[in-house]
């Protein structure tokens, strides 16, 4: 009876000893597994990863691509209208100077007519003048061929007169005798003041006369002045 109980401890060691190993095999073949299971799981999310970057990298270049058309076809429309403005500037600036050239051509033949013009007036007034000279030479033949006194002031009365009435025909005419009026600054020159009783600015003596071209002063009169007498 001894014996045989003694045995039957040792089969149970070995069926311990086998249960722990097959436990232990299958947790490690669990582990495995499951370490399979997360590599094939990273592995198809690196995968997928992947695919998205693809994707993504993919959708970047197309929208870069777009981009760079885009940007392409702004520069070459910006481009076209730069020419198109440097066609209008140039076409402005060949304007510009055909005007300007016309107006010059234009200032120069305005010159030149009234160039033409004074040449012509002062042909006639000169041609006036030269009747003056014979006036003057026909004076100065008969004061040497007489000596009377009263024949050559009356000579010189009608010469002085023709030449009254030549500049009076062109437009040139004495000023009034201003003795005894106001000083006009606009008509007289004042040379000289002196005390008197009259009133202080009248004009007192007209030493040379004024004279006027139509309506404007073509020499002004130089005249004297009273002033206020001193005590």
């Amino acid at each position: 009876m001894e014996g045989k109980s003694s045995k039957k401890p040792l089969r149970q060691a070995l069926d311990t000893e086998k249960d722990l190993l097959n436990t232990y095999k299958k947790q490690e073949e669990q582990k495995v597994k499951k370490m399979g299971e997360e590599a094939k799981i990273m592995e198809e999310s690196q995968n997928e990863q992947n695919i998205e970057n693809q994707n993504e990298k993919s959708q970047s270049e197309d929208s870069n691509k777009n981009i760079i058309e885009e940007l392409s076809n702004i520069a070459l429309d910006k481009i076209s209208e730069i020419e198109e403005l440097k066609t209008e500037r140039d076409y402005l600036k060949d304007q510009l100077v055909r005007k300007v050239a016309e107006i010059e051509n234009q200032r120069k033949r305005h010159l030149k007519e009234k160039q033409e013009l004074i040449d012509f007036a002062n042909e006639q007034l000169l041609g006036k003048m030269i009747e003056l000279l014979d006036y003057f030479e026909q004076a100065v033949d008969a004061s040497n061929k007489t000596t009377d006194i009263e024949a050559l002031r009356t000579g010189l009365e009608m010469l002085y007169q023709k030449a009254i009435k030549l500049f009076e025909e062109q437009g040139v005419k004495k000023m009034d005798d201003a003795t005894g009026k106001p000083f006009d600054v606009n008509y007289h020159d004042a040379i000289l003041a002196m005390n008197s009783d009259k009133e202080e600015g009248t004009v007192l003596q007209v030493a040379q006369p004024g004279y006027m071209y139509k309506d404007k002063v073509l020499r002004h009169a130089r005249v004297i002045t009273s002033s206020r007498q001193s005590n």
